[in-house]
């Protein structure tokens, strides 16, 4: 995933943000759910590796909803609640397994957008969610965006903008979620783009800062992102 000139600015800014030392420290200070940092990465990685092999698998229908709740369960404590369970009736979960597909396929970038456009439509399913099935499939080049991850990117603009969309947080005080339109289908085209761009920075930043992997790069914005200077 080469970086685009449109991008560059975005990287050099993150660059001036962030220094090498800081990204590496945060990923080696990984906290999550009371337990050590590498405590931390092995259950995340065990999770990802299951989801990752039934995807490579051909997405059975058999293990469909095994693994999709196991991933839910890592990233937010509880399987889908009634609301987001609408996502295994028909058609949602077809066009969920079908992007799982693509995502997995190497088709060009355009495509695997597309794709995920088409899913953030699923009622209750935002990219906090999506990202993490997604980011899981391959994590060498796929990484989750969620609230912390948008928090630590708020300072970078183009053209006194911010390029990535702040998520909403059920914590208090924190950054008001970016606006990104009145209808499902416009969300959905703003958040699939801002994923994009997002993915194309931390495969960059792996490169440029030495890091195995874009979701080690991710781990690190997670850490970051509940720091206040970079809101």
């Amino acid at each position: 995933m080469e970086t685009s000139p449109k991008s560059k600015p975005i990287l050099e800014q993150f660059k001036n943000i962030f220094h090498k030392g800081k990204l590496k420290q945060a990923f080696d200070d990984f906290e999550w759910r009371n337990k050590t940092a590498q405590e931390a990465r092995d259950e995340r990685d065990h999770v990802a590796d299951e989801f990752s092999l039934w995807v490579k698998k051909g997405c059975s229908t058999k293990g469909a909803e095994e693994q999709i709740q196991a991933v839910h369960k890592w990233g937010f404590g509880a399987k889908l609640n009634s609301k987001q369970r609408t996502l295994f009736n028909h058609p949602n979960l077809d066009l969920f397994v079908d992007t799982l597909k693509t995502w997995s396929s190497g088709v060009p970038e355009e495509v695997r957008q597309t794709a995920l456009e088409k899913c953030l439509i699923i009622p209750n399913i935002g990219i906090a969610r999506q990202s993490k099935w997604l980011c899981f499939i391959d994590q060498k080049n796929y990484a989750i965006y969620d609230s912390r991850v948008s928090w630590a990117l708020r300072q970078i603009q183009v053209d006194c903008k911010r390029v990535f969309p702040t998520l909403p947080s059920r914590s208090r005080d924190t950054p008001r979620q970016t606006w990104l339109g009145s209808s499902k289908e416009i969300r959905a085209k703003r958040m699939s783009g801002g994923y994009m761009t997002y993915l194309e920075l931390v495969n960059a930043v792996r490169k440029d800062f030495e890091f195995e992997r874009a979701a080690d790069v991710e781990i690190a914005l997670f850490m970051l992102g509940k720091d206040k200077a970079y809101w």
